[in-house]
């Protein structure tokens, strides 16, 4: 069982390796989820440009332009860093780039620059087409466009239609809740 006292401390016999500590509201609707892991986690700080490995698995934190906005407004009146990430990851025979939310498609650029297996990219910030266009110009196998806004929702077949025009058949899906990716 996870306890997280008043001051924000995380214990669980499962968490043993757990080195940092977290706000409890940062941990809201997580704590039961924690006590059914089968296997012991411990969490790392990443630095945007850093690379870090585990077990054969490198993974590269990027810095993107998502929160720059929020940033300007309120950096000076609060100590967060505003910070937003894209990640690479690069495994023994698979590379997997996720974009989480970003500011602008430029931000994909130095995540791209190898070929990559998969990325899964959000869809809620652009125009669908400007994203099309900017990725069709890298070597990409897969793409997984999540974060799907109200209004390509609402026109999910138009806007995959749009795709074809750029990506070869069976290169893209859109991600619906309950989606399994196999590698």
């Amino acid at each position: 069982m996870v306890k997280v006292s008043k001051e924000g401390s995380v214990s669980s016999p499962v968490m043993s390796s757990f080195k940092y500590n977290l706000t409890s509201s940062a941990l809201s609707g997580l704590e039961a989820s924690w006590t059914e892991l089968l296997f012991r986690m411990s969490l790392m700080p990443l630095k945007g440009k850093k690379k870090i490995s585990v077990r054969g698995v490198n993974v590269t934190a990027w810095n993107n332009s998502h929160l720059e906005s929020l940033r300007e407004s309120f950096g000076r009146m609060y100590p967060n860093k505003f910070e937003s990430f894209c990640f690479r990851v690069d495994g023994r025979k698979t590379s997997v780039v996720y974009s989480g939310d970003v500011g602008a498609p430029l931000d994909l650029v130095p995540l791209l620059q190898k070929k990559t297996d998969v990325l899964i990219v959000e869809l809620a910030h652009f125009e669908p087409i400007t994203l099309f266009e900017f990725l069709s110009a890298y070597r990409i196998q897969k793409i997984v466009f999540t974060h799907l806004g109200g209004f390509i929702q609402r026109n999910l077949d138009q806007t995959k239609k749009l795709s074809q025009k750029f990506f070869k058949k069976g290169q893209c899906i859109f991600a619906e809740d309950g989606l399994r990716l196999r590698f």
